[in-house]
């Protein structure tokens, strides 16, 4: 199946989709997991910007256990208050690449790797159960389809029987007035 390019909310340009990179050579990394994306994945060209197809679903915002505020999903956070080659996970408490995606409360200055606060496996079985919930709701559409289909088809046959009728009618209705033309012609 081919992906059509698309709008994402994490960029300002149109992301088109790639299945796989030719060159080997060639590398590019997920502006939100910053893993390698060579397959499955979109791609503004001009920005350099990449986003795997899988980490197109991450939450905007989710609440952690470890965490009383919600955090929001950022390309990258800078903490000012520590050298650059310093900056923390405040989950796993280990060090972090700032030009790394990370869930951040700005009011707390609380970041976190993607993976602490959304580990992969819970990522993909939410898209499992998101794909399940689409499969339930299509075969729903289809079997709502089928009863709207044969609605339809049973009106057409109404209608077909009432366009029988009016013809018939017509039809009665034109003897009668060729029979009362006949009898007003002898008198």
């Amino acid at each position: 199946m081919r992906r059509q390019t698309l709008k994402h909310q994490r960029h300002e340009h149109s992301l088109s989709y790639f299945d796989k990179i030719g060159c080997e050579l060639y590398s590019a990394q997920c502006n939100v997991c910053y893993d390698d994306c060579r397959i499955d994945f979109y791609r503004c060209v001009p920005c350099n910007y990449n986003l795997h197809f899988s980490c197109m679903s991450l939450p905007p915002s989710v609440k952690h256990e470890f965490h009383f505020h919600p955090l929001v999903l950022r390309d990258r956070v800078v903490d000012e208050y520590y050298d650059y080659k310093e900056q923390y996970c405040d989950v796993c408490e280990t060090l972090r690449n700032p030009e790394h995606g990370v869930y951040y409360c700005e009011e707390c200055n609380y970041d976190a790797h993607i993976d602490c606060v959304i580990p992969k496996g819970d990522l993909e079985r939410g898209r499992q159960m998101k794909d399940l919930m689409l499969k339930l709701k299509l075969k729903q559409l289809d079997k709502d389809i089928s009863i709207a289909e044969a609605k339809m088809e049973e009106l057409k046959k109404k209608w077909e029987m009432s366009m029988e009728e009016l013809e018939e009618l017509k039809k009665k209705k034109r003897e009668l007035s060729g029979a009362m033309e006949a009898e007003l012609d002898r008198a």
